[in-house]
């Protein structure tokens, strides 16, 4: 009698398996997806899902591939009209996949699992349109701001963020080359503000950066840019840089300022509040 039960329990459980993506829903699996900011048509699309206790891999494919590109590490391979990642799944590990995309995607979601000596598959598609950002109640979001207007080497930004787990420990890193500029942890709600400062080093064009929780993970697109310099002999350029502490040396020229005719005499100039320490230089 025992043994007729186990054998009904395994049949039963192949069959949920086998129903599809409605049942697979409580089987284990969920995706979602964020859309961030669009820089010269262009936005940051985070992909995230589980696959179910079951599962051994997952198979992302974005389509057309011509509309989409890798952000993080990991690049995906182009296969027909679509870039496809595969992620080894343990149980009921999350995955993350993060690109950059234009114009409307389509993303076909694979979960492969293996249960009672066979393989099975479930697939999920997804259509997304990166001309419409996310925000806090329809997925993750990551907005930006310089704090002295522009989006320059050694410039502090400030980062706000919604939609991630309540009391999540975030990370803040910088894409191209990647470079951890910070951390901080979200409040019950999910959301949460922090500063960090673009490294010193970064080059000219359009970087992310990508803020990462335990299940999901968005970006912010941003174009970073030298600052301007004025031509020898002309005043009124912009004030360049000044140290915590640091005084006006002469009349008309703070501090960073390019040389140029003499102005009014200058003031000394009070100590701001330090940036963060600067980690991703």
């Amino acid at each position: 009698m025992k043994l007729k039960r186990t054998c009904a329990s395994i049949a039963a459980a192949s069959l949920l398996f086998g129903l599809g993506v409605t049942q697979a829903q409580a089987y284990g699996t969920a995706y979602g997806h964020s859309v961030g900011n669009l820089v010269d048509g262009w936005a940051p699309v985070g992909l995230h899902g589980s696959c179910g206790d079951a599962a051994k891999h997952a198979v992302i494919s974005v389509s057309p591939a011509a509309s989409v590109k890798p952000v993080t590490g990991d690049q995906g391979s182009v296969e027909g009209d679509a870039l496809r990642f595969q992620k080894p799944l343990k149980g009921d590990e999350r995955w993350n996949v993060l690109v950059s995309a234009t114009g409307s995607i389509k993303v076909n979601i694979s979960c492969v699992a293996s249960y009672n000596y066979s393989t099975k598959t479930i697939t999920h598609d997804l259509e997304i349109d990166t001309t419409k950002p996310t925000n806090g109640a329809t997925g993750q979001s990551v907005i930006a701001r310089a704090v002295n207007g522009e989006f320059v080497p050694g410039a502090e930004v400030e980062l706000e963020v919604s939609g991630y787990q309540g009391h999540d420990d975030l990370v803040v890193t910088m894409y191209s080359a990647p470079v951890v500029l910070g951390s901080f942890t979200a409040d019950e709600l999910g959301q949460g503000r922090t500063r960090v400062r673009i490294p010193e080093d970064a080059t000219e064009g359009t970087h992310h950066l990508v803020v990462s929780g335990t299940h999901h993970t968005a970006a912010f697109a941003l174009k970073v840019v030298r600052p301007a310099t004025a031509a020898p002999g002309q005043g009124g350029a912009e004030p360049g840089p000044i140290k915590p502490g640091a005084e006006a040396t002469k009349p008309g020229k703070a501090q960073g300022q390019a040389a140029g005719k003499a102005g009014k005499p200058g003031k000394p100039v009070k100590a701001g509040r330090p940036g963060l320490p600067r980690t991703g230089a």
